[in-house]
């Protein structure tokens, strides 16, 4: 059984390198018909759905087809193949589903991650690697050929093929075929089904496959009598496929409308922070089509998650607590910014925050208005429909701080810029950029505001890959771009002769005093003898993220008499 396989394997590429070299056969074949039924030398007579004309409609296709690569054979996908030819055969099942209940994909993921197209061809009864190849390639009685197709369809590259005997038709063979194919946490070149790097998109939006089951009959033998066959034995195929595949069109395929888009998600994400309960029933029914870790759409792609369910019920959590929220503000310039990525990034198959130029959120922020007190910036890939893109980034599976979420939910942010261009791996990206406050260039020159420098979280995007894929940018920008007072504080010089005395007086230890605190040992260069406290007052002034800090020092000495300093540098 395995020399057949490998022999099927063979004629399966000799046939898609070199089409017209199968038009031999079946010009032979063709000679071989009486009316409907085929007589081919030492076989029981089989009686066909169409006759010669899909024989002579196979010559017509093979010489207008050109050639294609040769597939790859793959370990592990014929293990799966092996895995449903040893299952049926011994059972007499004639078709994709196991006895198990298991699907095609189900017994690929068992053994690797596949992305893009996957399909499978079934062949009951041809003994011989030929015949099977033209049994397939003809494909009598299917109206859209669908075994042929997957012959010789040039969006799969590997293939896995088992033969084993079968109860009813002597011998089955399985024919699995994948666009990507890789073991278990293998990287894939494009969209990724499984990722491991820090994606719910790429993430994340794929979904369960269209299923088209093609049970046909073909050129095979019939029953074991003289009679001629109304049952001949039968291929069926198989295939999963995108969106954009050639059984199936969803509308995510549909081209996308970017502006609309980009207001639509506008729409969505203020409609999740007035009334963050609103998104909870999408995300229950999110729960409902997860099988363990796999997030399974209908019409999409299957989609391997990092948490599984858990981020999805993290998030309903989330919203159940989470108080309703200002709206964003929808601002022009800042859309322009994000404008200047989506086109960047989209074309050039790019995904992270860093433009092709080099370009950092915040520099393209600053190409339109200055920004106060804190930004930040969101990116989803491959998501064409609003509500999707912002269960992605709501969700944030895989992202430890949930840093998405925090700045879809930040109370900080009231200014929101939103662009979508067309991305060539993923089809759509949408950049999303926040800020506080945002204005014309030199808006907030003035002002006093107090503000704090906490440590900030780090935002990124989801990836629609078959796996959450999360794209880091520099942290957003905790700071002020107005004039800022910091805490004033006293500081004694210890070691001051007058300090020293008046501590000697009151028997204090000197040991006491640490490193902190209002009685500190504060060495300063510039302090007069004699200073018994020390005022600092620090007016930081920052535009854009750059800190411009002025400060002024305030000696008081022991006389009553003061002395103030003044310089300005940059942090």
């Amino acid at each position: 059984m395995d020399q057949l396989a490998r022999e099927v394997f063979q004629e399966q590429n000799r046939v898609r390198t070199n089409p017209t070299s199968y038009i031999p056969y079946l010009q032979e074949m063709l000679t071989q018909f009486k009316g409907m039924v085929l007589h081919k030398p030492n076989e029981i007579p089989l009686r066909t759905n169409e006759g010669p004309g899909a024989v002579q409609d196979c010559i017509n296709y093979l010489r207008s087809l050109k050639p294609l690569h040769p597939y790859q054979w793959d370990d592990n996908m014929t293990r799966a193949a092996s895995d449903h030819a040893n299952d049926i055969g011994p059972k007499g099942i004639s078709n994709h589903t196991g006895s198990d209940g298991s699907s095609m994909s189900n017994r690929l993921e068992r053994y690797g991650d596949w992305m893009g197209k996957i399909g499978e061809n079934i062949d009951f009864g041809s003994k011989t690697a030929r015949d099977i190849v033209l049994s397939l390639i003809i494909d009598d009685g299917v109206d859209n050929r669908g075994h042929r197709k997957n012959v010789l369809s040039p969006d799969f590259q590997k293939t896995g093929v088992a033969c084993q005997k079968h109860a009813q038709w002597e011998i089955c063979t399985v024919l699995d075929y994948a666009s990507e194919y890789t073991f278990k946490g293998g990287k894939l070149s494009g969209t990724l089904i499984t990722d491991n790097t820090p994606k719910f998109t790429s993430g994340s939006t794929f979904g369960q496959p269209q299923y088209t089951n093609y049970t046909t009959s073909s050129y095979a033998p019939g029953q074991t009598t003289t009679t001629y066959s109304t049952s001949p034995y039968t291929s069926s195929s198989v295939s999963y496929t995108q969106p954009t595949s050639t059984y199936t069109q969803a509308p995510s395929s549909l081209p996308v409308n970017h502006d609309l888009l980009a207001r639509e998600v506008f729409q969505e994400q203020n409609r999740v922070r007035q009334n963050p309960t609103s998104y909870i029933p999408y995300l229950e029914e999110h729960l409902k089509l997860f099988q363990g870790m796999v997030l399974k759409k209908p019409g999409e792609i299957p989609l391997r998650t990092h948490e599984g369910p858990g981020a999805v019920q993290d998030c309903i959590n989330f919203l159940r607590v989470q108080k309703p929220l200002h709206a964003l503000e929808w601002d022009d310039n800042m859309t322009r910014a994000c404008r200047d990525h989506a086109n960047d990034i989209g074309p050039k198959n790019l995904c992270g925050h860093t433009g092709s130029d080099g370009s950092s959120m915040s520099s393209r922020l600053e190409r339109y208005g200055d920004w106060n007190g804190k930004i930040g910036e969101n990116c989803d890939f491959g998501n064409s429909s609003a509500r999707d893109v912002i269960i992605s980034l709501i969700v944030d599976d895989g992202v430890s701080n949930r840093g998405h979420r925090n700045n879809l939910f930040s109370p900080d942010f009231r200014k929101v810029g939103i662009a979508c261009a067309n991305h060539v791996d993923y089809k759509t990206c949408v950049v999303i950029d926040y800020a506080s406050q945002y204005g014309p260039k030199g808006s907030f020159n003035q002002g006093s505001y107090t503000t704090s420098f906490p440590s900030s979280t780090v935002s990124g995007s989801y990836v629609p890959t078959s796996s959450y894929n999360t794209y880091t940018s520099q942290n957003p920008y905790n700071n002020s771009t107005t004039t800022t007072k910091t805490q004033t504080y006293a500081s004694q010089n210890i070691n001051d002769p007058f300090i020293q005395e008046q501590l000697r007086k009151h028997n204090i230890d000197t040991n006491t005093f640490g490193s902190s605190g209002s009685s500190q040992n504060y060495v300063d260069p510039e302090k007069p003898p004699n200073t018994i406290e020390t005022s600092i007052q620090k007016n930081i002034t920052i535009i854009n993220g750059r800190r411009n800090v002025t400060e002024t020092r305030t000696y008081k000495l022991a006389d009553g008499s003061q002395k103030i300093t003044e310089r300005t540098y940059q942090e």
